[in-house]
């Protein structure tokens, strides 16, 4: 009898105490990005589809066509459209959150820009205004605020409101892209609303050694125009005391036989004041500056009998007069020439100028002492 011979078993593949080897799981492709232009605007048209899916595939885009997209946005909210507004102001919200560059928000600012004065819009651009991200301030700062044109949409309390805000940014210190992008703004101020905030932030703002915050503000203001702004500057003749060069500068854009009037006329009224013969030396500069010739011998004759408190004052009564004095002397004015040149020997021989000692940094010019003039003064 033979023996039962043993059943073979099939060899198993894995060793004992090995795991099996999951079986793979069936990934689906992503989903291809959009592709054109119509296809990223469908989308953004397609109430099911996510804000972060449009924002997405509008990312995805080649430059070219982004701009294509963000144009025909721009002329739909332009239209009125009131639902694209709001599918606008959802992806900039989100687009907020993480921004690190400005640059991510350019995209939904500018159709935007087109009606930042409705209610729905404006308070998300004062919020952005406040925000922690300096890319966001920068942002809302570089490509809207500073656009002359997207200002117009704003009323007058609503620009002042964003106004104050850029000159807080500005006064933040610092050199970052927000501040940058928010003194662009403020010397770009030509809405007739935000004429407050840059003649509030030039009398009480704070003002960092080096900064030059007040020169865009003086800048902003003579963008800005109006029949304010020369008041306005008369009375800083008289307080400025850090932006001379600014406000020389500004003086002189707006200077005409009104503005020159006016300024006499405020001169003549406060000559008792303190700060009389300061002002009256900013201006000298002003019209120096402008070349402005009779201007300049009518002030020397406005302030020719002042009496200066103080030595600083003195100089700077001697610096007026002989500029006066050049200025008659070139032309041919020898007659006024006379009292003034009398009247600038009672005072100290070296004349001062803040605007040429603090602002440029240079000596205040001895004009007495130039040839050609003591050649003429001589026969005196």
């Amino acid at each position: 009898m033979t023996a039962e011979k043993p059943k073979r078993t099939r060899k198993k593949a894995a060793v004992a105490g090995e795991a099996a080897a999951p079986k793979p799981k069936r990934v689906r492709a992503p989903r291809a990005p959009a592709k054109t232009t119509a296809a990223v605007l469908a989308l953004a048209d397609d109430p099911r589809v996510s804000d972060v899916l449009v924002a997405a595939e509008l990312g995805a885009l080649p430059p070219a066509r982004r701009k294509q997209v963000v144009a025909a946005w721009t002329e739909r909210v332009a239209a009125g459209e009131s639902g694209l507004v709001t599918r606008l102001l959802a992806m900039f919200e989100l687009a907020a959150l993480g921004a690190k560059t400005a640059a991510e928000l350019y995209a939904f600012i500018e159709p935007l820009r087109e009606v930042g004065g409705l209610p729905e819009v404006f308070p998300h651009v004062e919020h952005a205004l406040s925000s922690e991200r300096e890319a966001v301030r920068e942002a809302v700062c570089a490509r809207w605020l500073a656009d002359s044109r997207a200002q117009r949409v704003f009323d007058d309390s609503q620009i002042d409101i964003l106004m104050r805000c850029a000159v807080a940014i500005a006064e933040g210190g610092g050199s970052g892209g927000d501040r940058d992008a928010a003194c662009a703004v403020l010397r770009q101020a030509v809405h007739p609303g935000a004429r407050d905030a840059l003649m509030d932030a030039i009398r009480h703002g704070r003002v960092e050694k080096g900064s030059t915050l007040r020169a865009d503000l003086y800048a902003g203001l003579v963008a800005n125009r109006g029949r304010h702004l020369v008041p306005f500057l008369i009375e800083r003749l008289f307080d400025e005391r850090s932006a001379y060069g600014a406000l020389v500068d500004a003086c002189g854009r707006v200077l005409d036989d009104a503005a020159h009037r006016a300024a006499l006329t405020a001169l003549a009224q406060r000559a008792r004041e303190a700060s009389a013969v300061h002002a009256a030396t900013l201006y000298a500069d002003t019209l120096a500056r402008a070349k402005a010739k009779p201007k300049l011998v009518e002030l020397a004759r406005t302030v020719l009998a002042w009496q200066p408190a103080s030595n600083d004052d003195a100089r700077r009564l001697r610096h007026v007069l002989e500029l006066g004095i050049a200025a008659a002397l070139a032309s041919g004015r020898t007659d006024d020439a006379r009292p003034i040149y009398a009247r600038a020997r009672q005072l100290p021989d070296a004349p001062y100028s803040d605007y040429y000692v603090l602002a440029r940094d240079a000596r205040t010019p001895a004009l007495l002492e130039e040839p050609r003039i003591r050649k003429q003064l001589a026969t005196f």
